[in-house]
């Protein structure tokens, strides 16, 4: 069969199968994203000693000391938080909290947020049908069995449209895929998580403001809140992905779940309304499959035991809110799981979901056991007591010695095929590098550190 002749996600398919040639993209991309400069941290947090905010320091030490513990985590960074303020900072291994993180699907729920603030200002409804959105992007035959799609079904997941992320990978114009693509289930109804649900409404906020959703946030949320580190990857229309491509500071989305927790108003100032949250994070959809913990909003998980609210995005990047008592807690993560599905979400919730006090006594040496406990979490304490922690410190502080190996300029062999192969080529969609690979690379040092310092891309 002429693999012309198939759908275009059936024709990538066969391309990453064909192990005598490399893997070429369905379409031609160009990551445009800036270097990180840790020199833009943004307005930061007030930090206190647990204790201040009601919450034992012992507490927070068992809760670290279990996720180190489980050998099925790899958690790479802790913030915890009560009342805007932060009561632990704690990153494992080689992680460092001033470096921007992928939020993955996470952001949809800061796209929800964009959403309601649209909402408060009048300038879109829950009802709005997509059609009058955008008409020229529905077919013939789509108009009339989407005649009834509206902005509600895409905040709820209930859009049932097939065209998701490997279906992006196969052409530039996203929203006439999507609106154009075969539905499962029955509109309005049928919950389908799909990542191209929150791209329609980074473009409905392009369509409402005429700014792009980076400007847009940045007027309304970023910038009020003291966010400067961010990026946001786009489309090929250059319209934000929405769903995922959100790089931001840990800290960052501290402050946002703070500001959800506080009703919306940040330091004083209203941000988005109360009534838009109260409706954003209530129950709209019954998860019975996916998970047993949460339920879903307006691109916002919901506690479905307990009154909390959840920013997820996959591999354990979580930001989860208690109501009851102001607790934020927010984790990065590598960990192999797409939804809430790990022993986090036990340890989280056994230690977070209850009561605290407004205040406790001092507590000198339950501070003191939790420091050290932070600081035995990283790579970079330079107070490691042992021999072998010194010399593996030592390690770390001057990599020279472990990379000086690799010192040197490498040639792509031309008549390698290899194909890339599956993962590569998703981590080339998550973040938006549509490359043919590498024609050579070259590592060099610079103060004792190993750099990479060249990369020369192939053009074939």
């Amino acid at each position: 069969m002429n693999s012309f002749l198939l759908p275009p996600s059936a024709q990538l398919a066969l391309r990453i199968l064909d192990s005598k040639n490399a893997t070429e993209p369905m379409i031609e991309m160009t990551s445009f994203k800036p270097p990180f400069s840790d020199e833009k941290q943004g307005t930061p947090l007030a930090c206190c000693a647990p204790e201040e905010e009601g919450i034992p320091s012992e507490i927070v030490y068992e809760f670290l000391d279990k996720l180190r513990k489980d050998p099925t985590l790899n958690v790479h960074n802790v913030l915890i938080a009560r009342n805007g303020r932060l009561i632990c900072r704690a990153s494992f291994g080689a992680q460092d909290l001033r470096v921007w993180k992928h939020t993955f699907s996470a952001c949809k729920s800061v796209v929800s947020l964009a959403i309601g603030m649209l909402i408060d200002d009048g300038l879109c409804f829950p009802e709005e049908r997509v059609i009058d959105l955008f008409p020229k992007e529905f077919g013939a035959l789509t108009k009339l069995k989407l005649k009834d799609l509206c902005i509600e079904d895409l905040l709820t997941m209930r859009a049932t449209l097939q065209f998701a992320e490997i279906e992006s990978m196969t052409t530039t114009d996203w929203i006439k895929g999507f609106l154009n693509s075969a539905t499962k289930g029955e509109v309005g109804k049928t919950f389908k998580y799909n990542s191209i649900n929150t791209y329609l409404l980074s473009a409905i906020v392009v369509k409402k403001t005429g700014k792009s959703l980076s400007e847009f946030l940045d007027e309304r949320l970023f910038a009020p809140l003291g966010i400067v580190n961010y990026y946001w990857e786009s489309s090929p229309k250059g319209i934000e992905k929405g769903g995922w491509g959100l790089y931001l500071l840990p800290c960052d989305l501290i402050k946002i779940g703070h500001m959800v927790l506080s009703g919306g108003v940040y330091e004083g100032k209203r941000i988005i309304s109360a009534e838009y949250l109260q409706t954003a994070t209530e129950r709209h959809v019954d998860i019975l499959k996916e998970s047993q913990l949460f339920d879903y909003g307006y691109q916002i998980w919901v506690g479905k035991h307990s009154d909390t609210f959840l920013f997820n995005g996959m591999l354990g990047q979580n930001l989860l809110g208690f109501r009851r008592n102001g607790i934020l807690v927010f984790v990065n993560s590598g960990n192999g799981e797409f939804f809430h599905t790990s022993n986090y979400f036990r340890y989280v919730l056994e230690t977070f979901d209850r009561d605290f006090e407004d205040k406790l006594p001092k507590n000198a040496k339950g501070e003191k056991r939790l420091k050290d406990c932070i600081r035995s979490l990283s790579l970079y304490n330079p107070a490691r007591k042992t021999w072998y922690e010194r010399l593996f410190s030592s390690l770390v502080c001057r990599p020279k010695h472990l990379f000086e190996n690799i010192i040197g300029q490498y040639e792509h062999s031309k008549g390698d095929k290899n194909s890339v192969g599956l993962m590569p080529l998703i981590l080339q969609a998550v973040q938006n590098e549509y490359t043919k690979g590498f024609a050579s690379v070259r590592f060099e040092t610079i103060d004792q550190i190993p750099h990479l310092v060249y990369c020369e891309k192939n053009t074939e």
